[in-house]
């Protein structure tokens, strides 16, 4: 039982180190822009970080580029709060399974008996643990947002303060340098 409260409390350790180291430092802003999925009233899907909103449109880096999105468009925007999800759950269960399967294996071993069965066992019994916490974590992962507003929206972006001021709209968004690093204009 110890080591089961051990293995969550990692888990759980694991998935707020890796949600923080994203989006910046303890007390301070994000350093990046949140993960965003948008919904367009025309059924259109895409993903990407957003980069800054203004009144009537949002700006998100995705595939390289930058680009525009009309505010008036969007039937949702979700925004995803941590990067643990269903995947890193099922996996960490997995691991602690196999972990705990193999000592409990070896322990059994030391007794007189078949021990066969306990890996297969215990495996399954984590993935079934691993099964619950994944539906429980995912659903939470994401915050909606139907019908869109920029000054909701605003502080999740990368410069909540609009687009730096260099920054020129005609044309791509990227360019190429010499070295071949892209670079936002």
């Amino acid at each position: 039982m110890r080591i089961t409260i051990l293995v969550w409390m990692a888990m759980a350790a694991f998935g707020a180190v890796d949600s923080a180291g994203a989006q910046g430092h303890q007390g301070g802003p994000p350093i990046l822009g949140y993960r965003v999925v948008l919904e367009a009233d025309d059924g259109g899907r895409t993903s990407g970080e957003l980069i800054a909103v203004s009144l009537d449109s949002l700006w998100l880096l995705h595939d390289d580029a930058l680009t525009v999105f009309p505010l008036a468009d969007m039937k949702q925007v979700n925004i995803r709060q941590s990067s643990f999800g269903a995947g890193k759950a099922l996996l960490w269960s997995l691991i602690a399974g196999a972990i705990s399967g193999v000592a409990l294996t070896a322990a059994c071993s030391s007794l007189d008996g078949d021990c066969g069965a306990v890996l297969p066992a215990v495996l399954i019994s984590w993935a079934f643990i691993g099964g619950i916490a994944a539906l429980a974590v995912e659903p939470a992962r994401y915050t909606e947002f139907p019908a869109p507003r920029a000054d909701v929206l605003r502080p999740y972006s990368r410069f909540p303060q609009g687009l730096p001021e260099g920054y020129r709209s005609e044309g791509s968004a990227t360019e190429t340098s010499e070295n071949g690093s892209g670079s936002a204009r």
